[in-house]
């Protein structure tokens, strides 16, 4: 008897704004293809495709520009992918330094993988750079906030984004509460929120290149995630310069 086959698997990253060039959805496209054997299409969440390569699908934001990262939030559309597809996600600015196989087998039955945010030990949340979910698996996510913004429950602002040196930043506020970023409103409103950690990734695959990879690649790791600044085309490297590219 034939095994179960195996769900189709979307890679997806995002790119809107001015705050990174087609290059860097190049580049990561690239590591992709080098560091993951299983069958998988790659497609990039973008409002402008110009010079992505040929191999990427440009897939226009399915709603309004929710602005910067927010528009992770239409990963969770019911409406993105075929039911049953597994989507990987990854930040442009992440870079694999080992195969990203196991990222995509691992825990086969969760509906969703995350990494813990390495600042926040004590208040569990995700850091959006690497996520997993199955298509239809929690809509309520954006679904919440689509209608929290249509009634007015939520106000969209801009603030100072320091890498782009622009008010390019948005963030949305509920009352006297900030949200600054799609992962404290993800890790918000995944249910229960007190599984954050029972749905990561095995510790140490992903990693911070401010806290564990300055000087070389971080042993074990899979994916070196540059969160805030500085960028990869800002260091010099051996280990980034190597798989960056």
């Amino acid at each position: 008897m034939q095994g179960k086959p195996n769900p189709p698997l979307a890679v997806f990253c995002l790119k809107c704004g001015s705050k990174y060039p087609s290059d860097y959805a190049n580049r990561l496209h690239r590591m992709v293809r080098r560091n993951l054997v299983a069958r998988h299409s790659f497609h990039c969440l973008t409002e402008d495709p110009r010079g992505l390569d040929r191999d990427i699908i440009a897939v226009p934001l399915p709603g309004p520009d929710l602005g910067g990262c927010w528009n992770k939030l239409w990963l969770f559309s019911s409406d993105l992918a075929e039911p049953g597809t597994t989507i990987l996600y990854l930040d442009l600015d992440v870079v694999l330094v080992d195969s990203i196989e196991e990222l995509v087998t691992c825990s086969p039955d969760a509906d969703f993988l995350g990494q813990p945010d390495w600042n926040r030990p004590l208040f569990p949340q995700f850091n959006s750079s690497v996520m997993r979910l199955r298509v239809r698996s929690h809509p309520e996510v954006l679904d919440r906030f689509m209608d929290e913004c249509a009634t007015g429950r939520l106000r969209r602002r801009e603030e100072w984004d320091g890498t782009t040196r622009s008010r390019e930043k948005v963030v949305y506020w509920r009352g006297w509460r900030r949200f600054g970023g799609d992962q404290e409103w993800i890790s918000a409103h995944l249910r229960p929120r007190s599984s954050i950690r029972s749905r990561a990734f095995p510790r140490g695959w992903i990693l911070s290149y401010k806290r564990h990879g300055r000087f070389e690649a971080p042993a074990g790791a899979k994916v070196v995630v540059f969160h805030g600044s500085p960028k990869p085309h800002e260091v010099e490297n051996a280990y980034v310069r190597e798989h960056w590219q």
